[in-house]
């Protein structure tokens, strides 16, 4: 699922109306906002992350509020005080400084007026981050259901890890490709 869908179907649909309400802007005005602005935070976050492998964990760390309801499911966690708060801090890590953070959005979308970008922006990072949380949830729970197998059912619950979670990672490697390639291409090995 795309990071726009899944934003399309936070709070029950109503996310871009309740950032809207947020920000003064209307919902279509928000929507157009959020469509340019999110993928441009989704793509240097993703461009940082790689360089520093503990940033998104640090982030996941940031939004997390002690088992309160995740940003994407409740209004507060997204637009109050504290989600502003910490979707600066996200802009902060990801773009190196909030000024440069506004730089790169403004250019993502200059249409967007300064007084509602400087709020729009953190409520963003906000929801990129809980989008990517909300991606990453159910390969999580994979995991803890593997390791219990794993460690409840000797050799099988192993090979299940194996295949189950190991496996579909390898598929999506660089190795994998370059090997399906150079297969293909009937190469000989190095």
């Amino acid at each position: 699922m795309s990071l726009m869908s899944m934003l399309d179907q936070a709070q029950g649909g109503r996310l871009f109306t309740v950032v809207a309400r947020s920000v003064d802007l209307d919902e279509a005005q928000t929507r157009k906002a959020m469509t340019k602005l999110c993928p441009a935070i989704a793509e240097r976050l993703h461009i940082r992350a790689t360089q520093d492998e503990e940033l998104f964990q640090s982030l996941l760390d940031l939004i997390s509020d002690n088992g309160a309801a995740s940003p994407l499911d409740d209004a507060d966690a997204l637009t109050g005080a504290e989600a502003v708060s910490d979707g600066n801090a996200i802009l902060d890590d990801v773009f190196g400084s909030r000024s440069e953070a506004m730089a790169a959005l403004r250019s993502a979308d200059p249409s967007i007026p300064e007084r509602e970008l400087a709020k729009l922006a953190p409520i963003s990072a906000t929801a990129v981050v809980a989008a990517l949380e909300q991606a990453n949830r159910p390969l999580a729970l994979a995991a803890v259901k593997a390791s219990f197998h794993a460690r409840h059912n000797g050799v099988a619950g192993l090979s299940r890890v194996a295949l189950d979670l190991l496996t579909p990672s390898y598929y999506r490697s660089e190795e994998s490709k370059e090997l399906g390639r150079a297969f293909g291409a009937r190469e000989k090995p190095d």
